[in-house]
């Protein structure tokens, strides 16, 4: 998966990022994780070896905001060539092997642009699960739930890069639902999927 990379941005939550990092556990280590420090009090810093694969913390200063911060990351991991990228947040946990179900299922259907997955919510508190998504699976359920609601949850998805050559990046026009309107651009050109699994 050395054409991979999961960018994370974050943002003055040194704590919940390590936390996520803690939960990437793959078959393969191959990838890169690019973590957007979006202008954090206490810089992030992630000593090196500290994973079984690699990190790069890239840097945005002064704060600026997850969607000027995922448009950095994304420059960045096109520059250098990455031909598919998993979307991931600070406090967000994987299931084991997420990124290597994902990859194996866009290498295995080209005709797939996007693939997404299931996720759990749990408790802030506690930690308990509140509640497991139910999301649409096939690219046309996909496409026509995406009129009325988001069909997929953003930090649990894999694009190839690619797309984003046709539907732009992230757009500052549309703050809080910036995922929203760049998967519906996906959708509208591409076939996209959801994973039952919750990943």
């Amino acid at each position: 998966m050395k054409d991979l990379a999961i960018l994370i941005p974050s943002y003055n939550d040194n704590p919940a990022l390590r936390r996520t990092l803690n939960s990437i556990q793959e078959d393969d280590h191959s990838f890169t994780v690019f973590v957007v420090d979006d202008g954090s009090r206490e810089p992030v810093v992630i000593p090196a070896g500290a994973y079984p694969f690699e990190v790069e913390v890239i840097r945005q200063t002064p704060n600026g905001g997850i969607v000027k911060a995922l448009n950095l990351g994304i420059d960045h991991i096109r520059r250098l060539g990455f031909q598919k990228i998993a979307r991931l947040d600070a406090a967000d946990l994987n299931r084991p092997n997420r990124f290597v179900i994902q990859y194996r299922h866009l290498e295995a259907n080209p005709d797939l642009a996007m693939v997404g997955s299931n996720v759990v919510f749990r408790s802030e508190q506690t930690g308990e699960p509140l509640f497991t998504t139910n999301l649409p699976l096939s690219p046309a359920e996909t496409k026509r739930w995406i009129v009325f609601r988001n069909s997929f949850i953003h930090p649990a998805v894999m694009l190839r890069t690619k797309v984003l050559e046709e539907t732009g990046v992230y757009d500052a026009n549309y703050p809080h639902i910036e995922d929203y309107v760049l998967f519906s651009r996906i959708v509208g050109k591409h076939q996209a999927a959801n994973l039952i699994d919750p990943l």
